[in-house]
């Protein structure tokens, strides 16, 4: 299996999936529901979510979500994301730094 595509929000993961179960192209999608189990930051191969597909279906994937990923999906005015501030980056580090090491543990 190859990694299709990494959807940047829950509501593009649900039209890809949409798109693909439409045309009948089976998917693997990494992580589906233990992405959503954890707010924070999204660290790749732990909880961000990929699309994977069969390498004898990629290309037809390819070709099918070629059209959705050029579609504008929003004006290009907003596009533009605002500077995060000095206390937004602080208060994320924290974040990670004190609520990261909460896992569950075996038993």
């Amino acid at each position: 299996m190859i990694k299709l595509l990494i959807p940047d929000t829950e509501v593009q993961l649900a039209l890809v999936k949409g798109i693909l179960e439409t045309e009948e192209i089976p998917y693997y999608v990494l992580n589906d529901h233990f992405g959503s189990m954890w707010a924070g930051a999204q660290i790749e191969l732990y909880n961000q979510k990929a699309v994977m597909v069969d390498d004898a279906d990629a290309e037809r994937a390819r070709g099918v979500l070629g059209a959705f990923e050029s579609y504008p999906q929003e004006p290009e005015e907003s596009q533009d994301s605002p500077a995060t501030s000095l206390w937004d980056k602080i208060r994320m580090v924290l974040e990670v730094l004190l609520f990261g090491w909460i896992m569950p543990r075996k038993r």
